[in-house]
């Protein structure tokens, strides 16, 4: 009777500390946080450190190595951001460059956290130079807007990128969006804060699962000794 009381007492505690390790980790599921504001969580899309890289449509998650209707950011070996060609108007994508407003033909800015896209912001809508933007090293993150086809609108997001380098491809880590059309905080999810960094995130993520190991190891001791005493 008490091994059985023991194990399920146990099989408990390592279910917790599974739940809480997965909700760290966790990653592949796009989600709506608000009403707002949609998250795709970690997803790691690679971009071919070609001169075509990865086009993707940030709305559905569709991803191809050659232009597609509705696709919204192109990031490539070069390195550089191209923008969607599918919105004919002008004003409706782009990549931030600044805050002043209008459009210019600078690099796209490596933005903190916190800061705001939108429709004061300054963008390229051309093909914009990611040199300032740390290419091959960590992801940073860019802004940009995009028209929206479902919505038939212009919206604001941010992504966290890794520009490829010569030999090294490049990684869309995650992004989001406001699907009313407004503002967006750079590393926003919608979720009362801001993503974390990408390296803090997988650092988080490896301290819960060492943490999940020892505690692991310290309950099985424990069990021993409560077996031991009841034989």
């Amino acid at each position: 009777m008490q091994k059985s009381q023991s194990r399920l007492s146990l099989n408990k505690h390592f279910a917790a500390l599974g739940a809480a390790a997965a909700a760290v980790t966790g990653v592949g599921v796009v989600q709506q946080a608000e009403a707002a504001i949609v998250y795709s969580g970690v997803q790691n899309v690679a971009v071919p450190a070609n001169i075509d890289g990865i086009y993707m449509n940030v709305v559905t998650g569709a991803t191809a190595t050659a232009g597609f209707a509705g696709y919204d950011i192109n990031p490539y070996l070069g390195p550089s951001f191209f923008t969607s060609t599918t919105a004919s108007v002008a004003g409706t994508r782009g990549y931030v460059t600044g805050f002043a407003g209008g459009t210019s033909t600078a690099g796209a800015l490596n933005l903190q956290a916190s800061e705001v896209v939108g429709p004061t912001g300054t963008y390229n809508e051309g093909v914009t130079s990611g040199t300032t933007y740390a290419a091959g090293t960590q992801p940073g993150i860019v802004g940009f807007r995009f028209f929206n086809e479902g919505a038939a609108q212009t919206q604001y997001g941010w992504a966290h990128i890794r520009l490829p380098s010569t030999g090294n491809p490049g990684v869309i880590v995650d992004w989001a969006y406001d699907n009313t059309g407004a503002a967006i905080v750079s590393g926003s999810t919608g979720q009362g804060g801001t993503v974390p960094e990408p390296a803090s995130l997988l650092l988080l993520g490896t301290g819960v699962s060492g943490l999940l190991v020892q505690c692991r190891r310290r309950a099985m001791r424990r069990s021993k000794v409560i077996l031991s005493a009841s034989q």
